[in-house]
């Protein structure tokens, strides 16, 4: 027999306002399983209902979170390192598929990015490692070997290395051969002796006494970019820096000539850097003179002389550029902007008592 809808809703109905099951069979003709049936389907649909109505209202909160954080996201501007980063720091528990979809990171490009750091990483520490190898070779030649010879040695060692790869680490290492002169380079002798006036002596009494300068390069997608700062040796400040596609003149004179503005014209000044040609260029050396800026030059061979400025590049290479990848110059103008207002405002330096070197600074002029 076939029961309406109304009719089971009634007698439900009549159950749950305190009708006994014996009346409402007698009544309505039904059997106590068919009522007990009803019953159970009736308060499946009120949960259904119930439930249904708590999902549709957490889709919504849902729906209007998913906007929020989309148009946060999209606020933040995150760069391609950013979003590999946040990437790595939740694909343990979320799926990659999920993670790259939300932050419109193409999966390729993550996973592009990743082969790119493990080969980076593996490059910096044979680097590191070609690098002790090279400056023992280079000491026990004493200072006479350039990368063709110091390559031969390298090979007899078990090492594979490139001529270029070896010029590049000296390079960096600031290591320099000596260059034998003609019998008759009298004159020349004379004029490219280079004074060093600092001595390693790194302990200035006051700001815009000494400032120290060198070049490191950094990859940029498949090219090569080159970084220049200028250091205040008083505090450790970078007063200035600059990113050129070429390491020349230019780029120092470009460096020296923001440090210059940005600390009003100091006087009495004395300019340290390595013997680099973009360094001992004539037109370099002509703005010093112009200034009535005092030029000072490391040894030969001997990265110790410029060591503050030798431990910036380690500390900017250990803390910011290792985490990087860059595929633009801009990519790496803003990297190296940020990592240096970090340095000069927020990281606590030993020499200087623990404080920042703006810190240093301030606390030098609130004693005078």
């Amino acid at each position: 027999m076939t029961y309406s809808a109304d009719l089971r809703n009634q007698v439900v109905q009549l159950y749950n306002s305190g009708t006994s099951t014996a009346d409402l069979c007698a009544q309505f003709h039904i059997s106590r399983s068919i009522l007990y049936q009803w019953i159970e389907e009736a308060k499946v649909s009120d949960i259904s209902k119930h439930d249904l109505a708590t999902l549709q209202r957490r889709v919504a909160t849902l729906e209007k979170e998913n906007v929020i954080y989309q148009k946060s996201l999209a606020a933040l501007n995150l760069s391609r390192d950013s979003k590999v980063q946040v990437i790595d720091a939740l694909k343990s528990e979320y799926s990659l598929y999920t993670l790259c979809r939300l932050l419109n990171l193409s999966k390729s490009t993550y996973i592009n990015r990743q082969k790119s750091a493990l080969i980076e990483k593996q490059l910096d520490v044979e680097d590191a490692l070609l690098k002790e190898k090279i400056a023992i070779i280079f000491q026990k030649s004493d200072y006479r070997f350039g990368a063709r010879k110091i390559r031969a040695k390298l090979i007899e060692q078990g090492y594979t290395v490139s001529t270029k790869r070896i010029v590049r680490l000296m390079k960096e290492h600031g290591l320099k051969h000596k260059q034998a002169l003609p019998e008759n380079a009298t004159f020349q002798r004379h004029y490219t002796h280079r004074p060093n006036l600092v001595k390693q002596n790194f302990i200035v009494e006051k700001p815009d006494t000494v400032w120290v300068s060198d070049i490191t390069y950094v990859k940029v997608n498949t090219s090569i970019a080159y970084v220049c700062v200028i250091i205040d040796l008083f505090s450790r400040k970078v007063v200035s820096h600059a990113v050129a596609e070429f390491a020349d003149a230019e780029l120092t004179i470009h460096t020296f000539k923001l440090a210059y503005q940005n600390r009003n014209h100091p006087q009495g000044l004395t300019f340290h850097s390595d013997q680099g040609a973009q360094y001992t260029a004539f037109s370099f050396r002509q703005l010093l003179l112009d200034f009535n800026v005092h030029q000072s030059f490391s040894n030969i061979g001997n990265p110790l002389d410029n060591a503050v400025a030798e431990s910036f590049f380690a500390s900017l290479k250990k803390e910011q550029f290792k985490f990087h990848f860059y595929e633009t110059v801009s990519e790496l103008e803003e990297s190296l902007s940020e990592y240096i207002d970090f340095y000069n405002n927020y990281r606590p330096h030993e020499c200087l008592k623990q404080q920042t070197p703006n810190q240093f600074e301030e606390s030098f002029q609130q004693q005078k």
